[in-house]
């Protein structure tokens, strides 16, 4: 019996070394593929700047085979379509790019600019101004909606975005054309190309040039970081013990934080690491306002609307309002940017209550609200 036992102690010993084998090689074989990525993206990159988008393409392609949840590779590949004027196609990975939430401002700018060239003028509003809910600092949604507004000859609205634009990006990738722009309308000249707004797509050999019709810039390298072989843990076997190094544990982050990194990553549109932080901040301080507001505007960015209302009703009832006040429910709204929502909300208490005693004030707001949503 002993001998028995010693064998079958021998083959269990000989299978977990093989699992532990193949997991290893698994591990460096993903570490391996997710470089191989990178290096593809970052010749794609090198592609582009020689203006060979044909070789960009075929790069960025590569890149996202072997890693397809290279948020950035993808994007670039829809960015080379729209450059060599494959408009549909560009467009059409740009929404399914939108419907798996990634709300990158650059992404919805290049979706609406590519409705704008189309003549779908109001698809294209509502795109550049999502692009400046999600990131009020990317300056292009104001170029993007001057353009839209020269599109359609309302020139005191294309000079109202041309300023913003110039104000806040003297230099500025559009910056040339926007004051080429801003003073052909002082003069009465049409400045505007046809290849801009053209609603075919279009059939030049060459690429369209970069400094005029580029979608979003192409986004810079990722840096190429070399991947640390990873060594096996030790197996205690009968013959032999090997001690495992003590890791002193992580010291735990305060909920202020968690509260900044979430936040940060929210700005940035990585989703994921914004909701991750911004929930365990109100797990660790239920009570935490700024935590229920985040996550508010995290389902808003996100477009998941149960969630978004959630949060909207946790964020009135710390700050120690009604959840059911309508009033209260769309101010809540209107502070995380989702405007739309605030002015049903104020519609709706107006209509049930029409000499409410915040009636006035809801009539105010209404009038405040569309009016920044017509701009």
């Amino acid at each position: 019996m002993t001998g028995l036992h010693s064998y079958r102690i021998g083959i269990i010993l000989a299978v977990i070394a093989g699992i532990m084998a193949i997991s290893a090689i698994s591990c460096r074989s993903g570490d391996k593929q997710q470089i191989e990525s990178y290096n593809s993206y970052n010749l794609g990159v090198k592609a582009v700047k020689a203006n060979n988008l044909d070789l960009a393409g075929n790069y960025f392609k590569k890149a996202v085979i072997l890693n397809p949840d290279f948020t950035e590779a993808r994007l670039n590949l829809a960015n080379i379509d729209f450059l060599k004027g494959n408009l549909d196609k560009a467009r059409d990975e740009y929404t399914k790019l939108l419907e798996e939430k990634q709300y990158d401002p650059r992404l919805l700018f290049n979706l609406g600019w590519i409705y704008l060239k189309q003549e779908n003028y109001e698809t294209a509003a509502e795109l550049f101004r999502k692009s400046r809910r999600v990131d009020p600092s990317f300056t292009d949604s104001d170029y993007g909606l001057a353009m839209l507004a020269h599109a359609q000859n309302e020139d005191a609205l294309t000079k109202f975005h041309l300023q913003n634009y110039i104000a806040n990006s003297a230099d500025g990738r559009w910056s040339k054309k926007a004051n080429e722009v801003l003073n052909s309308l002082a003069s009465d000249e049409g400045i505007i190309e046809e290849t801009e707004i053209s609603t075919t797509e279009t059939t030049d050999s060459q690429p369209v040039e970069i400094p005029e019709i580029t979608p979003a810039e192409i986004v810079q390298p990722v840096k190429e970081t070399p991947v640390e072989e990873k060594k096996p843990d030790i197996i205690k076997t009968p013959d032999k013990e090997v001690k495992k190094k003590t890791v002193a544990p992580k010291p735990k982050k305060t909920t202020s934080q968690l509260l900044n990194e979430g936040n940060a990553s929210l700005k940035k549109g990585e989703y994921s690491t914004a909701e991750n932080r911004l929930k365990q901040a109100l797990r660790q301080d239920k009570k935490s306002i700024e935590a229920a507001k985040s996550l508010a505007k995290l389902y808003y960015a996100k477009g998941s609307n149960s969630l978004e209302e959630k949060y909207i009703k946790e964020y009135v009832r710390l700050s120690g309002g009604d959840e059911k006040d309508g009033f209260e429910i769309a101010g809540a709204y209107e502070n995380i940017g989702d405007l739309y929502k605030a002015i049903d909300y104020y519609r709706n208490y107006l209509t049930n209550n029409p000499f409410g005693s915040n009636a006035a004030k809801a009539k105010e707001k209404l009038t405040e609200l569309d009016s920044e949503i017509s701009d």
